[in-house]
């Protein structure tokens, strides 16, 4: 159970996913959200648990690589993450 200040939190780390979420459609055009997955891996032994969403966002421009890793990397310090994976045009990438 979150305390009163988690829950606050956590409300405005939603808050700043969904603005993210609105400038890439504003910068891209649109956006596809995926349903949710759950993904598991160890960490030093310990197993973890994630719930993803996948946004497929399509672009032509010489500079959408750079643009989508700097909205990785705030996507990152929004939902807290030691490692955000982004893939384009089939290539993992990590931040």
């Amino acid at each position: 159970m979150l305390d009163y200040e988690e829950q606050q939190a956590l409300k405005r780390d939603i808050w700043a996913l969904h603005a993210i979420k609105y400038e890439l459609v504003t910068e891209f055009g649109g956006l596809t959200e995926t349903g949710t997955e759950t993904g598991f891996w160890s960490d030093n032994g310990i197993v973890c648990e994630d719930f993803v969403k996948r946004w497929l966002i399509y672009g032509d421009s010489r500079s959408f690589e750079e643009k989508i890793e700097a909205f990785n990397k705030r996507i990152k310090i929004v939902t807290h993450q030691k490692s955000q994976a982004y893939g384009i045009d089939g290539n993992l990438k990590f931040v």
